[in-house]
């Protein structure tokens, strides 16, 4: 977001130039409303002045074993992105296939996360159509994906007023109901360091990275479960 600073400090003017939906929006601008911030000077003195800052959010546990760890829209060139209205997950296991339930069984057992990047388009109307499954650490998990997002709903992407189609993708680990949030940024620190965004696998298209071990951090690496062959890696 845009924050106009006056010369006391505080945010008076507002902007969203990256909107997420969800009511996200609201409570972010909610929150910069009570920062105070170190006014720009000139010859000593207090001056007007913006600045962009981003928000993070703690969101409160919930009751899948489905999280959303990274988002991707694209805009319509001179237009906004789209933005969520509706993302609900499963309540309980939140698996719906024989062959992914035993996955998550041997997930559940040594203590790790799989993960499904699906890639759509959403139409004029905010719902996600031509879902497919982009990466994924086991076969097994695309389709599982699917049938979460398939469910949700966004305000599309607009241009002049009228509502226009626009790519977009998500990624989604499957693991412990609480999943730590430093466990989603080891995940991602690994694929970041992997090289292209192609292939079976974590973000970076590397197979070993597709499950992630949930809970053996050791200082700033963490232990990571690779299926074939199988062995420990220490990544950072």
């Amino acid at each position: 977001m845009k924050v106009a600073v006056g010369e006391d400090g505080a945010a008076h003017d507002i902007e969203i130039t990256r909107s997420l939906g969800l009511g996200l929006d609201e409570k972010a601008i909610e929150a910069v409303r009570n920062w105070r911030f170190e006014p720009s000077r000139k010859d000593g003195r207090a001056i007007a002045g913006s600045l962009d800052v981003s928000v993070d959010f703690s969101l409160k546990a919930k009751q899948s074993r489905w999280h959303l760890v990274n988002v991707g829209f694209k805009a319509p060139d001179g237009g906004s992105r789209p933005a969520f209205l509706l993302a609900e997950y499963p309540r309980g296991d939140g698996i719906f296939g024989r062959n992914a339930y035993e996955e998550g069984r041997l997930i559940g057992a040594i203590g790790c996360v799989a993960s499904a990047t699906i890639g759509f388009d959403i139409n004029e109307a905010g719902i996600p159509v031509n879902l497919r499954t982009e990466r994924a650490s086991e076969d097994v998990w695309g389709p599982e994906a699917i049938l979460v997002v398939q469910l949700w709903r966004f305000k599309p992407a607009m241009k002049d007023g009228r509502p226009l189609p626009a790519p977009g993708s998500v990624q989604l680990l499957w693991g412990p109901r609480e999943l730590d949030a430093a466990i989603a940024a080891g995940y991602w620190m690994r694929g970041s360091r992997a090289g292209t965004e192609t292939g079976k696998g974590g973000p970076g298209g590397d197979a070993s990275a597709g499950l992630l071990r949930a809970n053996r951090p050791i200082g700033n690496r963490l232990q990571v479960w690779q299926p074939a062959p199988r062995h420990w890696l220490l990544v950072w």
